[in-house]
Protein backbone atom coordinates (compact mmCIF):
# COMPACT_ATOMS: atom_id res chain seq x y z
CA UNK A 1 0.00 0.00 0.00
CA UNK A 2 1.47 3.79 -0.89
CA UNK A 3 1.13 6.07 1.66
CA UNK A 4 2.69 9.38 2.04
CA UNK A 5 6.35 9.64 3.24
CA UNK A 6 9.04 12.29 4.58
CA UNK A 7 12.71 10.83 3.41
CA UNK A 8 15.55 12.37 5.44
CA UNK A 9 18.09 12.32 3.88
CA UNK A 10 21.57 13.18 4.78
CA UNK A 11 22.89 16.45 5.21
CA UNK A 12 24.78 18.01 2.27
CA UNK A 13 24.75 21.43 0.98
CA UNK A 14 25.62 20.10 -3.10
CA UNK A 15 22.26 21.00 -5.09
CA UNK A 16 23.75 17.76 -7.40
CA UNK A 17 24.24 15.29 -4.62
CA UNK A 18 20.46 15.97 -3.55
CA UNK A 19 19.66 15.92 -7.24
CA UNK A 20 21.21 12.30 -7.49
CA UNK A 21 20.11 10.70 -4.36
CA UNK A 22 16.56 11.66 -5.70
CA UNK A 23 17.29 10.27 -8.97
CA UNK A 24 18.90 6.97 -7.64
CA UNK A 25 15.76 6.71 -5.51
CA UNK A 26 13.44 6.71 -8.24
CA UNK A 27 15.04 4.70 -10.69
CA UNK A 28 15.47 1.87 -8.03
CA UNK A 29 12.67 1.95 -5.99
CA UNK A 30 9.51 0.91 -7.86
CA UNK A 31 6.68 2.25 -5.84
CA UNK A 32 8.54 5.56 -4.90
CA UNK A 33 6.73 8.88 -6.53
CA UNK A 34 8.61 11.88 -5.80
CA UNK A 35 6.90 14.98 -4.93
CA UNK A 36 8.82 17.26 -7.24
CA UNK A 37 6.08 20.85 -5.85
CA UNK A 38 7.81 20.13 -3.16
CA UNK A 39 11.24 21.75 -2.80
CA UNK A 40 13.60 20.06 -0.78
CA UNK A 41 14.00 21.17 3.34
CA UNK A 42 17.46 21.76 4.30
CA UNK A 43 18.22 21.71 8.02
CA UNK A 44 21.39 22.39 8.79
CA UNK A 45 23.64 20.70 11.94
CA UNK A 46 22.60 23.03 15.43
CA UNK A 47 23.29 23.06 18.57
CA UNK A 48 19.88 23.13 20.85
CA UNK A 49 19.16 23.73 24.29
CA UNK A 50 16.51 20.80 25.86
CA UNK A 51 15.40 21.52 29.18
CA UNK A 52 16.18 19.35 32.06
CA UNK A 53 12.89 17.76 33.44
CA UNK A 54 12.31 19.52 36.84
CA UNK A 55 9.16 20.63 38.86
CA UNK A 56 8.23 23.26 38.28
CA UNK A 57 9.91 24.35 35.15
CA UNK A 58 13.24 26.18 35.14
CA UNK A 59 16.06 27.37 33.16
CA UNK A 60 18.23 25.52 33.36
CA UNK A 61 18.99 22.97 29.72
CA UNK A 62 21.37 21.15 28.43
CA UNK A 63 22.79 21.07 25.22
CA UNK A 64 22.54 18.59 22.34
CA UNK A 65 23.87 18.14 19.33
CA UNK A 66 21.34 17.94 16.43
CA UNK A 67 22.90 16.54 12.90
CA UNK A 68 21.54 18.26 9.69
CA UNK A 69 19.34 17.05 6.95
CA UNK A 70 17.55 16.92 3.93
CA UNK A 71 13.76 16.46 3.99
CA UNK A 72 11.98 15.40 0.77
CA UNK A 73 8.31 13.80 0.31
CA UNK A 74 6.99 11.71 -2.04
CA UNK A 75 4.37 8.72 -2.08
CA UNK A 76 6.18 5.14 -1.05
CA UNK A 77 4.71 1.40 -0.67
CA UNK A 78 4.87 0.10 2.60
CA UNK A 79 6.80 -3.10 1.73
CA UNK A 80 9.69 -1.11 0.13
CA UNK A 81 10.28 1.18 3.72
CA UNK A 82 13.11 -0.93 4.55
CA UNK A 83 14.36 -0.37 1.26
CA UNK A 84 14.72 3.07 1.46
CA UNK A 85 16.36 3.30 4.33
CA UNK A 86 19.05 0.58 2.83
CA UNK A 87 20.57 3.30 0.87
CA UNK A 88 23.58 4.86 2.10
CA UNK A 89 22.68 8.45 1.57
CA UNK A 90 19.08 8.17 3.64
CA UNK A 91 18.50 8.73 7.16
CA UNK A 92 15.08 7.80 7.82
CA UNK A 93 11.23 7.56 6.52
CA UNK A 94 8.80 8.74 8.17
CA UNK A 95 4.58 8.83 7.67
CA UNK A 96 3.86 12.19 6.18
CA UNK A 97 0.88 12.36 8.45
CA UNK A 98 -2.28 14.76 8.21
CA UNK A 99 -2.51 17.10 11.01
CA UNK A 100 -5.85 18.80 12.61
CA UNK A 101 -6.86 22.14 14.05
CA UNK A 102 -7.41 22.56 17.21
CA UNK A 103 -10.95 23.90 17.88
CA UNK A 104 -13.44 21.60 19.50
CA UNK A 105 -16.27 20.05 17.46
CA UNK A 106 -18.34 20.09 20.63
CA UNK A 107 -19.86 23.44 20.53
CA UNK A 108 -23.38 22.80 21.26
CA UNK A 109 -22.70 22.12 25.19
CA UNK A 110 -21.10 25.45 25.56
CA UNK A 111 -23.03 27.71 23.61
CA UNK A 112 -25.24 28.73 27.10
CA UNK A 113 -22.08 29.36 29.23
CA UNK A 114 -20.55 31.99 25.34
CA UNK A 115 -24.03 33.56 25.29
CA UNK A 116 -22.94 35.41 28.17
CA UNK A 117 -19.39 35.66 27.91
CA UNK A 118 -17.14 38.42 26.36
CA UNK A 119 -13.55 39.27 25.82
CA UNK A 120 -13.44 41.91 28.18
CA UNK A 121 -14.79 39.64 30.88
CA UNK A 122 -11.46 37.50 30.13
CA UNK A 123 -9.22 40.71 29.65
CA UNK A 124 -10.73 41.41 33.22
CA UNK A 125 -9.89 37.88 34.74
CA UNK A 126 -6.50 38.35 33.29
CA UNK A 127 -5.69 41.43 34.54
CA UNK A 128 -4.96 42.67 30.79
CA UNK A 129 -6.20 46.46 30.97
CA UNK A 130 -3.88 46.88 34.19
CA UNK A 131 -0.68 45.66 31.02
CA UNK A 132 -2.64 48.23 28.90
CA UNK A 133 -2.54 51.21 31.21
CA UNK A 134 1.34 50.44 31.01
CA UNK A 135 1.62 50.65 27.62
CA UNK A 136 1.80 47.28 26.94
CA UNK A 137 -0.04 46.56 23.68
CA UNK A 138 2.44 44.07 22.34
CA UNK A 139 4.13 47.43 19.95
CA UNK A 140 6.66 46.38 17.75
CA UNK A 141 6.35 42.67 18.50
CA UNK A 142 5.76 40.03 15.78
CA UNK A 143 3.96 36.67 16.25
CA UNK A 144 3.58 34.19 13.73
CA UNK A 145 0.74 32.17 13.29
CA UNK A 146 1.65 28.56 11.84
CA UNK A 147 -1.98 27.76 10.63
CA UNK A 148 -4.66 28.13 7.85
CA UNK A 149 -3.81 31.47 6.37
CA UNK A 150 -4.98 34.88 7.71
CA UNK A 151 -7.15 36.43 4.82
CA UNK A 152 -6.00 40.23 5.13
CA UNK A 153 -9.06 41.44 3.27
CA UNK A 154 -10.97 39.66 5.44
CA UNK A 155 -14.44 38.38 3.71
CA UNK A 156 -16.21 37.20 6.63
CA UNK A 157 -18.29 39.61 8.89
CA UNK A 158 -16.63 38.02 12.15
CA UNK A 159 -13.59 39.07 11.34
CA UNK A 160 -12.01 42.56 10.35
CA UNK A 161 -9.31 42.96 7.81
CA UNK A 162 -6.17 42.02 8.86
CA UNK A 163 -3.72 45.35 8.02
CA UNK A 164 -1.14 43.77 11.06
CA UNK A 165 0.02 40.93 8.72
CA UNK A 166 3.56 42.46 7.81
CA UNK A 167 4.55 39.13 5.70
CA UNK A 168 4.32 35.45 5.56
CA UNK A 169 4.49 32.24 3.87
CA UNK A 170 4.06 31.35 1.23
CA UNK A 171 5.92 34.14 0.02
CA UNK A 172 4.10 34.78 -2.95
CA UNK A 173 0.87 34.28 -1.90
CA UNK A 174 0.32 34.89 2.04
CA UNK A 175 -2.19 36.81 3.80
CA UNK A 176 -4.76 36.13 0.76
CA UNK A 177 -7.03 32.44 1.84
CA UNK A 178 -7.84 31.69 5.20
CA UNK A 179 -9.04 27.86 5.16
CA UNK A 180 -10.05 25.31 7.61
CA UNK A 181 -13.48 27.66 7.65
CA UNK A 182 -11.15 30.58 8.60
CA UNK A 183 -9.65 29.27 11.40
CA UNK A 184 -6.03 31.48 11.19
CA UNK A 185 -8.41 34.25 10.63
CA UNK A 186 -10.11 33.14 14.16
CA UNK A 187 -6.77 32.30 15.82
CA UNK A 188 -4.97 36.01 14.37
CA UNK A 189 -7.94 37.86 16.00
CA UNK A 190 -7.39 36.19 19.23
CA UNK A 191 -4.20 37.18 19.33
CA UNK A 192 -5.10 40.95 18.82
CA UNK A 193 -7.83 40.87 21.59
CA UNK A 194 -4.99 41.03 24.25
CA UNK A 195 -2.20 42.39 22.14
CA UNK A 196 -3.97 45.22 20.07
CA UNK A 197 -0.17 46.63 18.66
CA UNK A 198 1.20 43.03 17.57
CA UNK A 199 2.43 42.88 13.87
CA UNK A 200 1.54 39.22 12.04
CA UNK A 201 3.82 36.97 10.18
CA UNK A 202 1.16 34.60 7.90
CA UNK A 203 2.68 31.14 8.08
CA UNK A 204 -0.05 29.33 5.61
CA UNK A 205 0.19 25.29 6.06
CA UNK A 206 -2.48 24.37 4.08
CA UNK A 207 -3.26 24.56 0.25
CA UNK A 208 -6.72 22.72 0.67
CA UNK A 209 -9.37 21.99 3.01
CA UNK A 210 -7.39 19.36 5.23
CA UNK A 211 -4.62 19.23 3.26
CA UNK A 212 -2.05 20.27 5.70
CA UNK A 213 0.80 17.17 6.94
CA UNK A 214 3.78 17.67 8.75
CA UNK A 215 5.86 18.25 5.62
CA UNK A 216 4.26 21.32 5.20
CA UNK A 217 4.88 22.02 9.00
CA UNK A 218 8.52 21.16 8.25
CA UNK A 219 8.94 23.32 4.93
CA UNK A 220 7.30 26.39 7.18
CA UNK A 221 9.25 26.22 10.17
CA UNK A 222 12.50 26.49 7.50
CA UNK A 223 10.70 29.54 6.37
CA UNK A 224 10.71 30.67 9.86
CA UNK A 225 14.26 30.04 10.49
CA UNK A 226 15.50 31.98 8.00
CA UNK A 227 13.37 34.80 8.37
CA UNK A 228 14.49 35.28 12.08
CA UNK A 229 18.10 35.02 10.83
CA UNK A 230 17.64 37.69 8.69
CA UNK A 231 15.06 39.96 11.00
CA UNK A 232 15.28 38.73 14.10
CA UNK A 233 11.59 37.67 14.34
CA UNK A 234 8.73 36.01 14.66
CA UNK A 235 9.39 37.12 18.84
CA UNK A 236 6.50 34.13 19.22
CA UNK A 237 5.48 31.57 17.08
CA UNK A 238 1.17 30.24 17.51
CA UNK A 239 0.33 26.68 16.61
CA UNK A 240 -2.93 25.85 16.90
CA UNK A 241 -2.96 22.29 15.70
CA UNK A 242 -2.41 18.41 16.82
CA UNK A 243 -1.92 15.32 15.98
CA UNK A 244 -5.02 13.75 17.36
CA UNK A 245 -4.76 9.92 16.96
CA UNK A 246 -1.29 8.69 17.90
CA UNK A 247 -1.82 5.55 16.61
CA UNK A 248 -1.91 7.65 12.75
CA UNK A 249 1.87 8.65 13.36
CA UNK A 250 3.40 6.86 16.62
CA UNK A 251 6.95 7.97 15.07
CA UNK A 252 5.46 11.57 15.35
CA UNK A 253 3.88 11.35 18.63
CA UNK A 254 6.91 9.50 20.35
CA UNK A 255 9.92 10.34 18.86
CA UNK A 256 12.24 13.30 20.02
CA UNK A 257 14.06 13.24 16.89
CA UNK A 258 11.44 13.55 14.31
CA UNK A 259 12.29 16.09 11.74
CA UNK A 260 9.56 18.17 12.94
CA UNK A 261 10.00 17.98 16.30
CA UNK A 262 13.61 18.88 15.82
CA UNK A 263 12.98 22.01 13.98
CA UNK A 264 10.66 23.30 17.16
CA UNK A 265 13.52 22.39 19.57
CA UNK A 266 15.96 24.60 16.94
CA UNK A 267 13.89 27.66 16.89
CA UNK A 268 13.39 27.90 20.71
CA UNK A 269 17.14 27.69 21.14
CA UNK A 270 17.26 30.34 18.31
CA UNK A 271 15.35 32.56 20.64
CA UNK A 272 11.50 31.89 19.46
CA UNK A 273 8.71 31.32 21.99
CA UNK A 274 6.72 28.55 20.48
CA UNK A 275 2.87 28.44 21.73
CA UNK A 276 1.49 24.94 21.19
CA UNK A 277 -2.35 24.12 21.90
CA UNK A 278 -2.73 21.03 23.93
CA UNK A 279 -5.33 19.59 21.28
CA UNK A 280 -9.00 18.46 22.33
CA UNK A 281 -8.96 14.71 22.90
CA UNK A 282 -9.37 15.63 27.08
CA UNK A 283 -12.14 13.26 28.10
CA UNK A 284 -15.16 13.66 26.08
CA UNK A 285 -15.08 11.98 22.68
CA UNK A 286 -13.82 13.88 19.44
CA UNK A 287 -14.16 11.52 16.37
CA UNK A 288 -10.63 12.84 15.04
CA UNK A 289 -9.22 11.27 18.69
CA UNK A 290 -10.34 7.79 18.00
CA UNK A 291 -8.94 6.17 20.91
CA UNK A 292 -6.33 8.51 21.74
CA UNK A 293 -8.23 10.50 24.20
CA UNK A 294 -8.14 11.13 28.38
CA UNK A 295 -4.90 10.79 30.69
CA UNK A 296 -1.92 9.70 29.65
CA UNK A 297 -2.94 9.84 26.06
CA UNK A 298 -3.77 12.93 24.28
CA UNK A 299 -0.87 15.71 24.17
CA UNK A 300 1.54 14.35 21.32
CA UNK A 301 4.91 14.73 19.57
CA UNK A 302 5.69 18.80 19.56
CA UNK A 303 3.08 19.97 21.82
CA UNK A 304 4.10 18.05 24.67
CA UNK A 305 8.03 19.10 23.44
CA UNK A 306 9.74 20.36 26.94
CA UNK A 307 10.97 23.45 25.37
CA UNK A 308 7.46 24.71 24.15
CA UNK A 309 4.54 26.47 26.47
CA UNK A 310 1.95 24.06 26.14
CA UNK A 311 -1.75 25.35 26.46
CA UNK A 312 -5.00 23.91 27.76
CA UNK A 313 -8.47 25.17 28.04
CA UNK A 314 -10.64 26.01 31.35
CA UNK A 315 -14.38 27.73 30.92
CA UNK A 316 -14.81 30.91 32.95
CA UNK A 317 -17.11 30.02 36.01
CA UNK A 318 -17.75 33.51 37.88
CA UNK A 319 -14.98 35.84 39.23
CA UNK A 320 -11.69 33.88 40.05
CA UNK A 321 -12.56 30.83 39.70
CA UNK A 322 -12.55 28.09 36.83
CA UNK A 323 -12.60 24.40 35.55
CA UNK A 324 -11.04 23.09 32.70
CA UNK A 325 -13.23 22.15 29.32
CA UNK A 326 -13.50 18.37 29.23
CA UNK A 327 -12.29 18.00 25.41
CA UNK A 328 -9.14 19.82 26.76
CA UNK A 329 -6.40 17.75 26.51
CA UNK A 330 -4.73 16.45 29.54
CA UNK A 331 -1.26 15.25 30.87
CA UNK A 332 1.34 13.18 30.63
CA UNK A 333 2.39 14.01 27.87
CA UNK A 334 4.31 12.01 25.47
CA UNK A 335 7.64 13.83 25.51
CA UNK A 336 7.29 15.69 28.75
CA UNK A 337 5.47 14.62 31.44
CA UNK A 338 4.57 18.06 33.00
CA UNK A 339 2.10 19.03 30.28
CA UNK A 340 -0.39 21.16 29.22
CA UNK A 341 2.30 23.39 31.29
CA UNK A 342 -0.70 26.14 31.84
CA UNK A 343 -4.17 27.15 30.88
CA UNK A 344 -6.55 30.22 29.24
CA UNK A 345 -9.74 30.75 28.84
CA UNK A 346 -11.93 29.52 25.83
CA UNK A 347 -15.63 28.96 24.44
CA UNK A 348 -16.42 33.07 24.48
CA UNK A 349 -18.54 34.83 21.91
CA UNK A 350 -16.24 37.51 19.64
CA UNK A 351 -18.27 39.36 16.82
CA UNK A 352 -21.34 36.68 17.07
CA UNK A 353 -18.84 33.52 16.63
CA UNK A 354 -18.13 30.93 19.27
CA UNK A 355 -14.73 30.78 19.83
CA UNK A 356 -13.87 27.07 21.08
CA UNK A 357 -11.00 24.98 21.85
CA UNK A 358 -7.39 25.10 22.97
CA UNK A 359 -7.16 26.60 19.28
CA UNK A 360 -8.21 29.92 21.54
CA UNK A 361 -6.75 29.54 24.48
CA UNK A 362 -3.60 29.00 22.71
CA UNK A 363 -3.51 32.25 20.59
CA UNK A 364 -4.76 34.40 24.01
CA UNK A 365 -1.32 33.24 25.64
CA UNK A 366 0.41 34.44 22.43
CA UNK A 367 -0.89 37.81 22.43
CA UNK A 368 -0.63 38.27 26.29
CA UNK A 369 3.46 37.08 25.85
CA UNK A 370 3.43 39.75 23.09
CA UNK A 371 2.92 42.02 25.72
CA UNK A 372 5.47 41.29 27.93
CA UNK A 373 7.76 41.02 24.94
CA UNK A 374 7.17 44.64 24.44
CA UNK A 375 8.72 45.43 28.31
CA UNK A 376 11.35 43.21 26.91
CA UNK A 377 11.78 42.27 23.59
CA UNK A 378 15.75 40.19 24.28
CA UNK A 379 13.72 38.05 26.99
CA UNK A 380 15.45 34.24 26.70
CA UNK A 381 12.01 32.24 25.79
CA UNK A 382 13.28 29.61 28.94
CA UNK A 383 13.27 32.43 31.37
CA UNK A 384 9.76 33.66 30.13
CA UNK A 385 8.62 30.25 30.61
CA UNK A 386 10.18 29.81 34.12
CA UNK A 387 8.49 33.40 35.05
CA UNK A 388 4.81 32.14 33.22
CA UNK A 389 4.82 28.59 35.13
CA UNK A 390 5.63 29.91 38.53
CA UNK A 391 3.47 32.68 38.89
CA UNK A 392 0.12 31.04 37.32
CA UNK A 393 -3.28 31.08 39.56
CA UNK A 394 -3.07 27.68 40.89
CA UNK A 395 -6.43 25.79 41.20
CA UNK A 396 -4.30 23.44 43.28
CA UNK A 397 -0.99 23.61 45.07
CA UNK A 398 1.19 21.10 42.82
CA UNK A 399 1.25 20.38 39.38
CA UNK A 400 -2.14 18.73 37.50
CA UNK A 401 -2.32 16.69 34.61
CA UNK A 402 -5.67 18.54 33.69
CA UNK A 403 -4.66 22.18 34.72
CA UNK A 404 -1.10 22.30 34.67
CA UNK A 405 0.71 24.69 36.48
CA UNK A 406 -2.33 26.72 36.55
CA UNK A 407 -3.75 29.61 34.68
CA UNK A 408 -1.94 31.57 33.37
CA UNK A 409 -1.47 34.82 35.28
CA UNK A 410 0.53 37.80 33.06
CA UNK A 411 0.29 40.96 35.85
CA UNK A 412 2.02 39.27 38.00
CA UNK A 413 4.39 37.79 35.71
CA UNK A 414 4.88 41.26 34.37
CA UNK A 415 6.91 42.67 37.50
CA UNK A 416 9.86 40.10 37.25
CA UNK A 417 10.74 40.95 33.84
Amino acid sequence: MAIHVMIKLKYSTESREIEKSIKELSDNVMSFNYDDSYSWVSKSPAEVRIPIEGFPFTTETTFEQQKGHILIRGKLDTREWKLVESFNFVEKVFRDSNIQFSSSKNNIQYFRDTNKLNIDTIRRELKIHKLWKKKLYGKNIVVGVVDSGIEINSTRREYPSFPQVIGGYPANNFGTKSLWDCHGNMVAYDILTMAPKVKLLDIRVAEHINSSKLSDIAKAYSWVETNFIKHGTPHILNNSWALYNHMSDLSFAHNINHPVTEWVAKLVSLGISIVFSAGNCGCSSDSRCGNSYGYNSSIWGANSHPSVITVGAVRYLKPNDFIIENYSSVGNGSLSPHKPDLVCYSNIKLRGKTHTGTSVSAPFVSGILALLYQKDPNIDPFTLKDLLINNCTRSLPYFSKSYGHGLINPFEVEKYI
